[in-house]
Parts: structure tokens; sequence; C-alpha cells
């Protein structure tokens, strides 16, 4: 859960044991993509709009398994 309300608490989409080179795409309750990068370095910090976010991550370069799910965001 993100509650971007900028207490510095749980602000920002932060994935633990980060790779490099991860590509991380966010879509909204939609489908539209919101975000997108492909060197993903935990910076992805909504401020707009509450609601549920789909995520896919995937690293093509390491033998890691691509996942998705989603986050709640909290204004």
């Amino acid at each position: 859960m993100i509650t971007a309300n900028e207490d510095g608490y749980n602000e920002c989409f932060e994935i633990e044991h980060l790779i490099p080179n991860t590509f991380v795409e966010i879509y909204n309750s939609y489908g539209g993509l919101v975000y997108r990068n492909q060197n993903y370095m935990n910076d992805w910090c909504p401020d707009k709009i509450s609601g549920v976010y789909y995520y896919y991550i995937s690293n093509p370069n390491q033998c890691v398994k691509d996942y998705k799910d989603w986050v709640q965001v909290i204004k």
C-alpha cells in the first residue's frame, strides 16, 4: 500500500532486493499505462489519484520469474 500523503512513509512503490535493469510497467484500473521504466530505481511516487494500480515486473537479463500484482494508493 502506498500512502502518498507526504509524511515520509510509504510514499513510493519500492521493490526489495532490486536487480539492476529491472523493467516495471504500472497500469491504472482501466488498463491505461501510467508508468514505464526499463531500469527501475524505486522511483514511482504517485501524487495524483488514489486507487488500485496493477504492475508488471521483469528482468530479461536474469533468470528471474516475471511478476505481476496490484498495489493500492491512498491519498
